[in-house]
Parts: structure tokens; sequence; C-alpha cells
């Protein structure tokens, strides 16, 4: 495929009420019209201030989607609580095709600091990253949230020819972003938004691959989700934005041609060499 078709949903979902938020999604997905991928927040089938509720909440996560969608649809990109085979409690996000399960991403970063707490809620990821395919010729890593500001993530998925990233996000607004900075940006007032850009942006251009990212919006036990969604290409530019702060759908046609357009003048990911990579962290390992 030369092309596929992506929509972000930038939504808030209902907290603890999984059967409303799987409505929705299913709604959302059967509106989504020809596109290939339909895009969702982290923890979007649950919500995020779950506390101890997490675990009740847990579903597990097999060959089966979570979520029974429509066959012939896009592929469905959602975050939620997994239950583990081992009887841990996983941040996790799933893609899924009409009834069946394509590929499961467990959380490794869990932030436990400010207004965080997921590192006493939820066990962190102990499995290798893989890409998996999309769409014919197409190949997505997943990550979530916390998971997008340790560059090594991507870094591992793009050497395995990951063509896109999806990131699910259910990052809360912070700081205000200073005035000279917006016409850059367009970013509308947080300054969190802004670095989260910034991310979005350095990360496509080094690797030469497009960025998806879907943060939530709403309010829960009084912290305020800032969306912001965006796509950036694989040139570094910011293709499609959505607003901060409310509910929103962006849609967006990502296209082989901006992919092979950004790797020829460079020769990153020709001239990486993971084997350095992987000597100095086991000197590092070895000397603390």
């Amino acid at each position: 495929m030369s092309s596929i078709r992506v929509v972000v949903h930038q939504m808030a979902p209902a907290l603890a009420d999984p059967e409303t938020n799987a409505r929705r999604i299913r709604s959302m997905v059967r509106d989504a019209g020809d596109a290939d991928v339909a895009l969702f927040p982290e923890l979007a089938l649950t919500g995020y201030a779950l506390g101890h509720r997490a675990r009740e909440m847990g579903v597990a996560v097999g060959s089966e989607a979570p979520i029974p969608l429509p066959d012939g649809g896009p592929v469905a990109v959602y975050g939620l609580v997994e239950r583990g085979e081992d009887h841990l409690t996983y941040n996790s996000a799933v893609a899924t095709r009409g009834a069946s399960t394509l590929a499961l991403h467990r959380k490794v970063y869990l932030p436990t600091y400010g207004t965080f707490d997921e590192g006493r809620i939820f066990a962190r990821s102990r499995s290798s990253l893989r890409p998996f395919t999309l769409a014919p010729g197409w190949r997505a890593g997943i990550l979530v949230c916390e998971d997008f500001w340790h560059p090594s993530l991507a870094y591992l998925l793009a050497l395995q020819e990951a063509d896109v990233l999806l990131v699910l996000a259910a990052a809360p607004g912070r700081g205000v972003a200073a005035e000279e900075t917006l016409p850059a940006t367009g970013a509308r007032g947080f300054a969190s938004t802004e670095s989260w850009e910034l991310i979005a942006r350095t990360t496509a251009r080094v690797h030469a691959l497009y960025v998806v990212l879907c943060n939530r919006v709403g309010v829960e036990d009084g912290v305020t989700f800032a969306g912001g969604s965006l796509v950036v290409d694989p040139s570094g530019t910011v293709v499609a934005r959505a607003p901060e702060g409310e509910e929103a759908v962006i849609e967006c046609t990502l296209e082989r041609e901006e992919i092979a357009a950004a790797r020829q003048p460079y020769s990153h990911l020709r001239d990486d060499d993971p084997a350095v990579t992987l000597h100095t962290l086991q000197r590092i390992l070895e000397e603390r």
C-alpha cells in the first residue's frame, strides 16, 4: 500500500466505566469510514485515575480482541488495563482488527512522580519491543505515554523497520507555554504540549518515520488532561493537530513516498551500528 489513512480520536474516557467506553470505541471505529487505523488514548477503555480499582477492571488479552469489532474495518489501537497470565496488572495497548488481536504492548516506563503513582498499581513490561504489520507494506510500533520520553524505545522500533510510531497518552497539561513559542509550535497554552511536540518532531526526523500521537482530554481527580494530539511526518513537520482541552478527531493520510524522501538525503538507519550500543550498554551494566 502506498498510503494509509489514520484517524486519531482525542477523547475523554468515562472513568471506571469500560462498558460505556467500549460502546464509544465501537461507534467511532464504525464511523471511521475508509480509514486503515483508528487510534485512541492510553487507558481509553477505563479512564486513568483508577487507583486500587485497576485490578478489577483488568481484561485478559489473547488472540480474540477485548472489544470485538466489525470485520473489514480499520485496525483499532487503544489502551486498557490488562490482567496478565502471570496474574499481574499491566497498563497496556492493543491493536486489533475485527475480532482478532494483532499486537500487544505493555507499558515499559511507569511514572511514579508528581501526580503519578503507576509503579504502585501496574507491573512494568518485561518483553522485547517488536513492530507489527499494520497494513501491507507498513510496520508500526506502539508506545504508551512515558515510554515516548525514553528515546531508546523509539530507537529499538526504528531498528526493526517501523514506518510509524503510534503513541497513546494520558498526559496532563502543565505550565504555560512562552508566548514566543506559540507561532512555531502551534501550542495554545500548555508548556507540556510544546514538549510533546518537540519530542515527536525530533523522533520523526531522526528516524525518518511517522509519529502519530493520541493524547486524551478531560478531568479526573483534579488533573486536567491536555489533548493536543498530532501527526508528524518523517521530515519532522506537523501535518495534523488537535486542539487542547476538548474532544476532537483528526484525520491524515500517511504516504510511503514521504518516508522514502526523508531517508534519501540521510543514512542514519543505514549507518547505525547496534553492536556499538549493545557493547556500551553491557559495559555500563557491568560497572554499576
